[in-house]
């Protein structure tokens, strides 16, 4: 089973979205051994981006919900470009950085795709994970 880590805003994202985001975690949890984020208050900043790096490092796919802005993505986009790693950059909105939109010039293996609910995203990750 592949290992998947999904990251996305938790400091500067509202309670409804990091609840959707642990709810569409668990819906895909029989397709893929999913690698969780320490969070943002589960430990020190050390801890955290030990924690949090190491399970990108781990994982064969990286999805990245870039639907809130968010610096700690990015340096986990980053640490996964530079290992070569499968990422899915994805948003609700084309409204995002041209760092994100672009990201497939650094990483051949990276991909940005709009989605419009979680159920089409769990589709939009189950094709790019056969990619």
């Amino acid at each position: 089973m592949k290992k998947l880590y999904i990251g996305c805003s938790l400091y500067n994202a509202t309670p409804e979205f990091r609840t959707s985001v642990e709810e569409f975690k668990n819906s895909v949890r029989s397709d893929f051994e999913v690698l969780d984020f320490l969070g943002h208050n589960a430990g020190t900043s050390e801890e955290i981006v030990k924690y949090d790096l190491d399970q990108v490092r781990a994982s064969d796919i990286f999805l990245a919900i870039w639907d809130v802005p968010s610096i700690g993505l990015g340096i986990e986009i980053g640490t996964a470009n530079a290992m070569g790693k499968k990422i899915l950059l994805v948003a609700q909105s084309r409204d995002v950085t041209n760092m994100a939109r672009g990201n497939h010039t650094e990483n051949p293996n990276s991909k940005f795709e709009i989605y419009s609910d979680f159920v089409e995203l769990k589709q939009k990750l189950l094709d790019f994970a056969q990619y």
